[in-house]
């Protein structure tokens, strides 16, 4: 986007961030993640499971395809009306049902009602990463289950552009994706060859960028995390 056009990130921006969202789609590795946390769901016969910042219903419309002929239902929760009707066209499907909430608050589901939980990459940009984690151990069933994916520390974004194109180019080429915006549209047109799926994949670093200006970002080593959940009333 040209400097003209800067995104200063505010509610009325959700529209426009929920309509390029779905390019994340395009990535490989993207959608490798998606596959392997819906694995890890395995089966939802039987259960109520919350998937926390379903954003579009990326994963919601995998597990619908996984699950097909299974009775469960899924409480898809996302802050932005915007993604949520999004999400609400891809999938259509009474076992689905679609929630405005925000995780930086009390949800309004009451305690212990979830067989599993699914969020992810949501927890790095929440405020308070240890809210968060002790709403979902009230509302998840004893012995019940938690999937968490977020970034770890020393993410870096670029190497997911290489291993989407499969450049032979050593990792030192794709690092520090985002210190300028030439940089990050040099990498994500050069790793993306569709030209409108770049345009796409651009406008979504913009977003995130924007969205940074006004947030704290964690980035957790491992033994942190797996430290806080604990605390949070997981064993």
């Amino acid at each position: 986007m040209k400097d003209d056009k800067k995104i200063r990130f505010k509610a009325r921006n959700w529209g426009g961030y929920a309509a390029c969202y779905d390019a994340l789609n395009s990535l490989v590795p993207y959608q490798e993640l998606q596959k392997t946390v819906a694995g890890k769901l395995g089966s939802l016969a039987e259960q109520k499971i919350l998937e926390a910042a379903c954003g579009t219903g990326n994963l919601t419309e995998i597990l619908l395809k996984q699950n097909k002929n299974e009775k469960f239902k899924i409480w898809a929760i996302d802050f932005s009306q915007e993604m949520l009707g999004r999400a609400r066209q891809k999938c259509r499907d009474e076992r689905i049902r679609f929630v405005r909430a925000d995780l930086n608050q009390r949800l309004p589901i009451s305690g212990e009602s979830f067989d599993k939980i699914v969020s992810i990459n949501t927890l790095y940009a929440m405020p308070d990463p240890k809210h968060v984690l002790a709403e979902f151990s009230r509302v998840l069933k004893r012995n019940g289950r938690l999937i968490i994916v977020t970034p770890k520390d020393d993410y870096q974004n670029g190497l997911i552009l290489k291993a989407h194109c499969k450049s032979p180019k050593p990792n030192d080429y794709w690092l520090d994706a985002h210190s300028s915006e030439e940089r990050e549209r040099q990498l994500i047109s050069e790793s993306i060859k569709d030209r409108r799926m770049a345009e796409q994949m651009i406008a979504v670093a913009e977003y995130n960028r924007a969205i940074s200006k006004n947030a704290q970002f964690h980035f957790f080593k491992a033994d942190d995390l797996t430290k806080l959940i604990e605390e949070c009333g997981f064993g």
